[in-house]
């Protein structure tokens, strides 16, 4: 089998009997900060927190494709609320564990009969991170505070001194041979 991902007891992918490919796969994550203003003599504060990692997707469920939409769906369904590491092509994603968040069901499609023939399913995880006591977290805690995306340069004391070094200089220009006799 062609496995796109893996998570719990569910594959998605292609297979000589099962067809569940992914579709719309999309993945999330932010930072918040949380600036606390001096207060009575106190230095001010910055906390910064890492929001849980999200993952969704859908898949079609057809019963030409060797599924049985609605046998898989309430599967699936059960699942809500389970946390186990998720696999996107062979290797683990982002988060140490992911927990089945939610799981909707559209364009279903009924036989004469009123039996399921296809039906649309989508799934969103979060990451599963627990503090000390065992508590679902909402964020997780970042060790430092933020860092900025360029190098800071060190402080100049006058006028004089902002501009490459001597040193720098010399690395950076190149040794033209032809105009050393002159």
């Amino acid at each position: 089998m062609a496995t796109q991902i893996a998570w719990h007891e569910f594959e998605w992918g292609y297979d000589a009997a099962h067809v569940r490919s992914v579709e719309g796969l999309s993945t999330g994550r932010g930072v918040s900060v949380d600036r606390n203003a001096d207060k009575e003599g106190e230095p001010a504060t910055q906390t910064v927190a890492l929001d849980l990692v999200t993952l969704s997707f859908s898949y079609t469920l057809m019963l030409a494709a060797g599924c049985s939409p609605r046998a898989e769906y309430e599967a699936i369904n059960e699942c809500l609320g389970v946390h186990a590491p998720l696999y996107l092509n062979g290797s683990r994603l982002l988060a140490n564990e992911m927990m089945l968040k939610s799981v909707d069901a559209s364009d279903w499609l009924l036989d004469g009969n009123g039996r399921p023939v296809s039906v649309k399913v989508s799934v969103k995880f979060e990451e599963y991170a627990e503090d000390a006591s065992g508590l679902k977290l909402n964020k997780v805690e970042r060790a430092g505070a933020l860092r900025p995306g360029v190098q800071l340069q060190p402080e100049r004391q006058s006028a004089l001194d902002v501009g490459a070094t001597a040193s720098q200089k010399a690395s950076r220009s190149p040794a033209n041979e032809q105009m050393r006799g002159w």
